[in-house]
């Protein structure tokens, strides 16, 4: 008969617990003071792998995207009607005279 859904396997449970038990007394039994330089440092290699998060690797993909064209409308006033017009259009630095439109 299956375990219901949500309940804990007693073993294993009962496992860890002895586990946890064994690496705290293991732990506590480590005199750091009388360790060399050299154990201290493998000492941290190896347990830094368990406390540490790893660090996933990323990649670096270059996209190529497809450039934006930049258009500056330069506007002026006419000076007898009050009015704004466009005098000059520039795409991405070069003067346009007309602009047709995308359909």
């Amino acid at each position: 008969m299956a375990r219901p859904l949500g309940s804990l396997n007693k073993v294993t449970t009962a496992v860890k617990e002895q586990l946890q038990s064994l690496m705290e007394q293991a732990v506590n039994s480590i005199d750091v003071d009388s360790m060399t330089v050299e154990q201290k440092i493998k000492l941290i290699q190896i347990t830094s792998q368990y406390v540490l998060p790893r660090l996933k690797a990323t990649y670096n993909e270059n996209k190529i995207q497809d450039d934006i064209p930049i258009f500056i409308d330069i506007v002026k006033t006419d000076k007898k009607t009050g009015e704004n017009y466009v005098s000059e259009t520039y795409k991405n630095g070069i003067p346009v005279s007309s602009i047709k439109e995308e359909k």
